[in-house]
């Protein structure tokens, strides 16, 4: 039985869906299992997908909840994926709101209030959120028609990124009783899907799981000596989209200038960058202004651009979940791309000592938390649900920690749920009234263009007069629907004219305190957490290393029998099956045949693939081989031009 549709009509469901997928997606048909999985869902039935990064996860869940009366409730662990989500739906002209971040209990009212009663059909909520029973009480009240718990790998114990809060979403059962809950992941070996299925207590869900198998994807691993170089000149090989992943954000800037003065344009993109300059690098790859972005992990999550057709790992992932989900950005369209791994000995003795760096003593993350605390000034038994800007690396100099890891301390604590740590620019902004509350409203009169933002900090901020006050300028700006530059002026002008004491201060973090401050006893649960943390992060990295340092065997099926497809087959186009391969006669024919395709003009490699009489898999082949002789090149509409060799 069907649950309550908006859709009236007599047409069949798949229909109904096609048409939402159409008016909102642009597309014509759904990729298999979408459909049957809106399907289930629409029954009342449970649902677990595992789909491979760029399996389209996010349209499963979101035109179900289209299709009904009600709200989607979304469970995600990560801001920057909420936030891209949000966008998107919102470029369509869905309403979706994101409950991340720190509120008081009146701004959270409201932003409840207007979720409940304004036509919004999304709400995307941490699985932190959710052990706040304020939140819990008010969720009772809506017209939830749908759960859906993204990254659901985050609920094992045996994933890659472990979160003790996705244990309690299976009390949303209790909630909301007859709600179907959809649970998806891009990554998860078996005791993974065992572990989403029993922690959710999902009730006889549908099961859907697709090949990792990448027909089109083409694994390379090199040694290199000047990786730089190397990527320079596959780059100007294939003027097509590309990714750079690095490993910090001095190695973001080193390799951005390098690949500039190489003549290949690029962007970057890491976590200590501004938003608004994160967002302006992605505007600018996005609409292909340059080739390449430059980044840390800090990009990818949610980014789907169809036509990238090389990704290189400049240094070694620490997992191989990682390493799958960021190669799985090329090649979206199914057209022959590559994955490039360029890895040295130096560079697997970094990832070791890297790892080291990563793994961490109790006592050593009791003393990051308890000089936290004291650092922003939280007293005992307070700080549950402030939020704070601060700078990181006066925090580590202030207390001689060392940066790599206290930067992992503050991680674990974001993941077990007792802060939430985001890395972010940002100035912190304190203000102080010079001038007598008379004057300031006199001075309103005058000035009517800047009596709002004046009459916001008299209401709002009543000690202002006596002594220094943070302003949390962003929000402002937000109620008032003005740029935060312009607010930023203002208060840079009252400066001059001695209105304001006006201070700014760098900050390159915000934590949000999950938790009230109790010291060893907040911590003591973390304890067998923090061993299996340990474990699970240097049995991931050998097998990373294994899998780069493998020289007899297949990559793609190394890679699929890492999650568990064991009866994978050799792909033919990764660089150990191309190291394999000895030219034969056929392969003569074919090139003969290629080469008279594209003699006199490029051609689109989709009429090309139409045309071929041979195995599809050889065409991807021989495009790799023709490529790195520099034979042809793949121009940016995806044409395949011959280049024509000068004597």
């Amino acid at each position: 039985m069907l649950l309550k549709l908006k859709i009236n009509s007599n047409r069949p469901l798949k229909e109904e869906l096609l048409q939402l997928l159409r008016s909102h997606w642009g597309f014509e048909s759904f990729r298999y299992p979408q459909f049957e999985l809106m399907e289930a869902v629409l029954k009342g039935q449970d649902a677990f997908a595992l789909l491979p990064t760029g399996g389209g996860k996010s349209v499963c869940y979101q035109i179900p909840v289209l299709a009904q009366e009600g709200i989607g409730l979304v469970i995600s662990p990560l801001i920057a994926l909420m936030e891209d989500q949000i966008r998107q739906l919102e470029k369509k002209g869905i309403k979706a709101m994101n409950l991340s971040g720190s509120f008081s209990t009146d701004e959270l009212i409201t932003k409840l209030d207007n979720c409940q009663f304004g036509n919004y059909k999304f709400l995307y909520v941490s699985p932190e959120r959710l052990q706040n029973q304020f939140v819990i009480e008010r969720l009772k009240s809506f017209p939830i028609n749908l759960i859906a718990v993204d990254e659901a790998h985050c609920i094992s114990e045996w994933g890659h990124d472990f979160r003790p809060a996705y244990l309690n979403i299976h009390d949303l059962r209790n909630w909301f009783p007859k709600i179907p809950i959809i649970a998806l992941t891009a990554t998860a070996t078996k005791p993974v899907k065992i572990d989403i299925v029993n922690y959710l207590k999902l009730k006889n869900p549908a099961i859907f799981q697709v090949s990792f198998e990448r027909k089109n994807l083409s694994y390379q691993i090199h040694a290199v000596w000047n990786k730089w170089d190397y990527m320079a000149q596959k780059l100007h090989a294939q003027q097509a989209p590309a990714i750079v992943y690095v490993t910090s954000r001095k190695l973001c800037l080193d390799t951005s200038m390098a690949l500039t003065r190489l003549g290949i344009t690029n962007a970057m993109y890491h976590g200590g960058m501004k938003p608004i300059e994160r967002s302006n690098s992605m505007k600018l790859w996005m609409s292909e202004g340059v080739q390449v972005m430059v980044e840390t992990n800090a990009f990818g999550m949610g980014i789907d651009k169809p036509n990238v057709r090389l990704v290189f790992h400049v240094q070694l992932p620490q997992t191989i979940e990682n390493y799958f989900q960021e190669a799985g950005r090329a090649g979206r369209d199914g057209v022959y791309a590559e994955a490039q791994l360029l890895v040295s000995e130096a560079d697997i003795n970094r990832a070791k000592s890297s790892l080291r760096s990563h793994l961490l003593e109790f006592d050593f993350l009791t003393e990051v938390y308890t000089k936290l605390c004291t650092f922003l000034q939280i007293a005992y038994g307070e700080g549950w649900n402030e939020n704070y800007l601060f700078s990181f690396q006066e925090f580590c100099c202030r207390y001689d920690f060392p940066i790599s890891n206290s930067f992992q301390a503050l991680r674990f604590l974001d993941q077990q749920g007792i802060i939430q740590f985001s890395q972010e620019m940002a100035e912190e902004v304190v203000v102080q009234l010079l001038i007598t509350p008379e004057e300031a409203n006199e001075y309103a009169e005058q000035h009517p263009h800047q009596a709002t933002f004046m009459h916001i900090l008299l209401r709002n901020y009543p000690g202002i007069y006596q002594l220094p006050t943070k302003i949390v300028v962003a929000y402002w700006a937000r109620k008032m629907g003005l740029p935060e530059s312009m607010l930023n002026t203002i208060l840079e002008q009252w400066a001059e004219q001695k209105i304001i004491h006006l201070k700014t201060k760098f900050q390159d973090t915000r934590i949000v305190m999950l938790q009230a401050r109790e010291d060893r006893h907040t911590l003591a649960p973390l304890k067998k957490y923090l061993q299996h943390y340990n474990e699970t992060k240097s049995n991931k990295l050998t097998q990373m290393i294994a899998y780069a340092l493998q020289n007899d065997g297949c990559k793609s099926q190394f890679l699929l029998r890492y999650f568990d497809e064991l009866n994978a087959k050799e792909c033919g186009i990764c660089s150990y099956c191309q190291s394999k391969k000895a030219e034969t006669p056929s392969q003569k024919i074919m090139w003969t045949h290629f080469m008279q395709q594209i003699d006199k003009e490029a051609v689109p490699i989709n009429k090309l693939q139409q045309n071929w009489p041979f195995e599809k898999d050889e065409l991807n082949t021989l495009l790799r081989e023709l490529l790195d002789e520099g034979t042809i090149e793949i121009l940016p509409n995806n044409y395949i031009k011959k280049i024509i060799q000068h004597e």
